[in-house]
């Protein structure tokens, strides 16, 4: 219901009692046809109080603040305040007049529309409202779209513990100084040395914990990436000397291959300009004294190979080892191959964790010899490439062509 706001109100007029003698809905100073009336008629029996709060089920509610419904069964008013009689009519309604649930107005005479909603000696529907009641308020807006998951990174670290795309875990001992491929996509391959090592965990102090472990590491690292146009990016990088990254660059039926090396800072932030070969991009940069990387990227992953030196530096001769992380850089449903290799078969679309064999580090002295067991399709010695040609693409799961 809405009250027009104008001149203070006044007593209402009517012309007499008696029935509907003035439910034509217009009144004789607007004569405007009513169209705010709504709901069913029902019947007047007695004159309405003015309570704030006080609702007839089916007709009204009144506001908190206040406000009336006011009948002396030929009229209908929705006011502020007061109760409003006519003066030429009874203080009683008639109980044969109906009257509807709306009207919105100041008092009869004034130049603002009154409406009647007096509908009658029989309940009938009363005509649909154009004005009221208010438009409900608008619909919640629709919550925000999840955010989009971070694409999925799998790595291998430390002596060497591998995390899947998935948080698959596993580790790999390797064979002595063998070359495995870490991952193969369509025109992608990561092939990794392992070079077996003892070192030590644990500090020096009395009461430090202290161990040997007799393990491996990832020494050097072997990037082939074939291009759209035909050109074939061999990127080594070696732990032992991590401010540096060689880059050969061939194509299929040229002889001579352009090669290049990367270089930057021993000891000080630094980064080398970036190698761009078609779609395919090498760089190198230090990122503090103790810790330098390359990073290969086509439009499908990154591989970021990071040389770091073994913990507990001081007393394993400052040794280094090389980190592999690659981070997915599309969607496994827009593959065109399904990548495979130790670490790259984990990125396969399936949300899925395949853990595997682990080593046990809790003996002071830990022998490693975990080889993938259960996490791996196959045998660790189906992903061996030939060490004589690091960069080569073919073992037993191959997907680079």
């Amino acid at each position: 219901f809405v009250l027009v706001v104008g001149a203070p109100l006044l007593p209402l007029t009517a012309a007499g009692d008696g029935p509907d003698n003035k439910c034509t809905g217009t009144n004789s100073a607007n004569p405007t046809p009513h169209t705010s009336c709504m709901g069913v008629c029902h019947i007047v029996s007695r004159v309405f109080p003015v309570v704030p709060g006080f609702s007839i089920p089916g007709i009204i509610t009144m506001p908190p603040s206040g406000g009336g419904f006011f009948a002396d069964g030929q009229e209908a008013y929705f006011g502020h305040s007061g109760y409003y009689a006519d003066p030429s009519d009874s203080s009683t309604p008639d109980i044969d007049d109906y009257v509807c649930a709306s009207a919105y107005g100041t008092a009869k005479g004034n130049t603002n529309k009154w409406h009647y909603c007096c509908c009658g000696t029989a309940p009938v529907t009363c005509g649909a409202a154009t004005a009221l009641p208010p438009s409900p308020p608008p619909p919640s807006p629709s919550p925000p779209p999840p955010s989009p998951s971070p694409p999925p990174t799998f790595s291998i670290s430390g002596d060497p513990h591998l995390k899947g795309a998935h948080g698959d875990t596993f580790s790999i001992r390797g064979a002595n100084n063998t070359v495995y491929a870490m991952h193969s996509s369509r025109h992608l391959q990561v092939n990794a040395l392992f070079v077996p090592e003892t070192f030590v965990m644990g500090g020096t102090c009395a009461r430090c914990s202290h161990k040997a472990v007799h393990g491996s590491f990832i020494k050097s690292v072997y990037v082939t990436a074939l291009t759209s146009g035909n050109s074939t990016a061999r990127v080594a990088y070696h732990a032992h000397t991590p401010s540096r990254a060689n880059i050969v660059v061939g194509a299929e039926g040229v002889e001579d291959a352009l090669s290049a090396r990367m270089v930057v800072s021993k000891y000080d932030r630094d980064a080398a300009m970036p190698r761009i070969i078609d779609e395919v991009t090498v760089e190198l940069e230090r990122r503090h004294k103790r810790e330098a990387r390359v990073i290969v990227s086509n439009p499908e992953f990154t591989i970021v190979a990071v040389s770091r030196f073994i913990g507990w530096a001081d007393q394993n001769q400052n040794s280094k080892h090389l980190d592999i992380a690659i981070e997915a850089r599309t969607g496994f449903a827009t593959l065109k191959v399904a990548p495979h290799g130790l670490l790259g078969q984990t990125f396969d679309g399936d949300n899925i964790a395949v853990d595997g064999a682990v080593d046990d580090y809790s003996p002071s002295v830990v022998v490693t010899k975990a080889m993938g067991e259960g996490a791996i399709e196959g045998v660790a010695a189906d992903y061996e490439v030939d060490a004589a040609d690091p960069f080569s693409t073919a073992f037993k799961y191959t997907r680079f062509h």
